[in-house]
């Protein structure tokens, strides 16, 4: 397939199709194509996603996504790499990978208002050299998902680092792999749910919390309280 390439490319104030017949989610959409995003910034969104990729092969460089409604980058079946990204102020989730395989080097992440970055239903991810700062949830692994992390510091993260858990009954356990990672002024570094794993530096953490779902997804006055009564 011919790729699809944004090269020094800056999009602001996106807003979702919707029309009779043709209703998209995200404000930018690939779907079943080869993407090159070299050195763009992607600005103000006014919808679910600002951007969606969907059952593709992509490789973005040198990319800030700023601004989002709701989530800023969502993946769902799709195989690619991402390098030098930067996102900022996602209302939502930063980063949500579904059903896919990436390679994250050198990411930033600041001011998520949900997870950072969210791995579900049977991806593979690896992400090194990165910093996840001022968000409420980190990183999470769930629903048969398995991410390997390596140099990343999580910093002054609401509610926790990093989490393992089911979100969806029909879906295997989940796992992080996790090396030199830096831990500073989070809410709690691991959130561990059973039958899920997290290998710290070569040591299994043990499990320190059930229904994860019905923590992380219920009702947000429960987080709003946790964070006044535990900062």
């Amino acid at each position: 397939k011919e790729k699809s390439k944004f090269n020094y490319v800056n999009i602001y104030n996106v807003k979702s199709i919707n029309r009779p017949g043709w209703i998209s989610i995200a404000g930018i959409t690939f779907y079943n194509t080869n993407i090159f995003l070299s050195n763009c910034h992607f600005k103000n969104s006014y919808n679910e996603d600002l951007m969606g990729i969907i059952n593709s092969v992509f490789e973005i460089n040198n990319i800030t996504f700023e601004n989002s409604f709701s989530d800023s980058l969502d993946i769902d079946f799709s195989k690619g790499l991402i390098n030098k990204v930067d996102f900022y102020n996602s209302s939502n989730d930063s980063l949500d990978i579904s059903g896919s395989n990436v390679s994250i080097n050198y990411l930033n992440i600041y001011n998520a208002g949900d997870k950072a970055v969210s791995v579900g239903e049977d991806s593979y991810v690896k992400i090194s050299n990165s910093n996840i700062i001022n968000s409420n949830i980190g990183l999470v692994s769930k629903d048969g998902s398995h991410v390997s992390i390596d140099n990343i510091k999580f910093h002054n993260n609401n509610i926790v680092g990093i989490a393992s858990y089911n979100k969806k009954s029909e879906y295997e356990s989940a796992s992080i792999l996790a090396n030199n990672i830096t831990f500073d002024n989070n809410g709690n570094n691991y959130f561990l749910e059973e039958n899920n794993s997290i290998i710290l530096n070569q040591n299994s953490l043990q499990k320190n919390k059930s229904n994860l779902k019905e923590l992380l997804y219920g009702e947000k006055t429960f987080w709003k309280n946790w964070i006044k009564n535990n900062k």
